[in-house]
C-alpha cells in the first residue's frame, strides 16, 4: 500500500510552485481563490504520482500481461469536499483488472 497523506496530514508542499499552505490547511479552502489554486496545484501533483506509479506497473510484463493487469490499484481521498466536511460520494479510481477479478470499464 502506497499513501501519500492522510486527513490530518501537516505535510509541507511549499515545494511546489504557488503552494504556501500544509495539506490539511489547504484542503478547507473557504472559497477563497488563492487556497483553490493551492490545492488545485497539490491535487494535480497527487495524481501524477498515481499516474506515473500506474505507468510503471504496465511496463513491467508479468505472463501475457503486466503488472498493472493483474493488480487492483485504488486512489481516493477521505473527503469529497474538505471545505464543509463532506464525506459522502468521495471520487475514487481504480485501475488494474486484479487478473481478470474486476471488469473495467
Amino acid at each position: 500500500m502506497l499513501q501519500t497523506a492522510y486527513g490530518f496530514c501537516r505535510q509541507n508542499l511549499r515545494f511546489l510552485d504557488g503552494v504556501n499552505s500544509d495539506d490539511h490547511g489547504m484542503s478547507h479552502c473557504k472559497s477563497r481563490d488563492t487556497a483553490v489554486a493551492e490545492y488545485t496545484t497539490v491535487s494535480r501533483w497527487y495524481i501524477e504520482i498515481f499516474s506515473g506509479m500506474l505507468q510503471k506497473l504496465k511496463a513491467i510484463a508479468v505472463g501475457n500481461g503486466s503488472l498493472l493487469d493483474d493488480s487492483i490499484v485504488q486512489y481516493g481521498s477521505g473527503m469529497k469536499y474538505g471545505n464543509c466536511q463532506i464525506r459522502e460520494n468521495r471520487p475514487i479510481l481504480l485501475a488494474g483488472v486484479g487478473q481478470g477479478r474486476m471488469e473495467s470499464g
